[in-house]
C-alpha cells in the first residue's frame, strides 16, 4: 500500500505542473458570484505559484504585498521583490511527476464592495525524492482588494500544519 507522509517543513513553493482542484463545504451557504470570484484569483495565484509564471504572479499581487510565510522566518516581508527571489531560483529540469493541489474548505467573507479575505487549507501532493507519494498542507489567508475590476493579493499568512 502507498504511504502518505506529511511533511512540516517542506516549502508550499512547487515549481511543477499542477492540477488545481477546488473541495468546498459551505453548509446550506451558496456561494455569490463575488465569493466565487475572489476563489478564482486566489486559485490563479496558486497556480501561478506553481508554474513559476513571474508575470502572472505579479499581475494577481499588489507591489506592495505583505505577508507572513514560513520562507519570512516570522518577519513581515513587504514588497514584492522577497517573492521574486523565489521565481528565479533555478529549476534543476523537469520533475518527473506533476503536483496535485487541493484548495479545501475554502471561506470567503466579504468586506464591503471592494474587500474579501479568503481562508482555505492547501494541500500539494507530489512524488517525494525517492518516487513516493508525499502531502504537504498549509493554513492559508489571503486578504483581497478589488482594483480596476480585478482582484488583487495585498496581504496573505501561511502557515504549515
Amino acid at each position: 500500500p502507498r504511504m502518505l507522509r506529511s511533511l512540516r517543513n517542506v516549502s508550499l513553493f512547487v515549481r511543477t505542473p499542477i492540477h488545481l482542484q477546488t473541495i468546498r463545504h459551505f453548509a446550506d451557504k451558496s456561494v455569490s458570484s463575488q465569493e466565487q470570484e475572489v476563489i478564482v484569483a486566489t486559485k490563479n495565484i496558486l497556480e501561478a505559484v506553481g508554474k513559476g509564471d513571474w508575470n502572472a504572479y505579479s499581475e494577481l499581487c499588489d507591489e506592495n504585498i505583505t505577508c507572513f510565510e514560513p520562507e519570512s522566518v516570522g518577519y513581515v516581508a513587504k514588497g514584492m521583490d522577497f517573492h521574486k527571489f523565489y521565481f528565479k531560483i533555478p529549476s534543476s529540469g523537469p520533475p518527473p511527476y506533476s503536483s496535485n493541489v487541493t484548495l479545501a474548505d475554502a471561506h470567503v467573507r466579504l468586506l464591503g464592495p471592494a474587500g474579501a479575505v479568503i481562508c482555505y487549507t492547501r494541500l500539494v501532493q507530489k512524488a517525494g525524492p525517492d518516487g513516493s507519494p508525499v502531502t504537504a498542507k498549509s493554513n492559508e489567508t489571503r486578504v483581497m482588494e478589488l482594483v480596476a475590476n480585478r482582484w488583487k493579493c495585498v496581504h496573505f499568512h501561511r502557515t504549515p500544519a
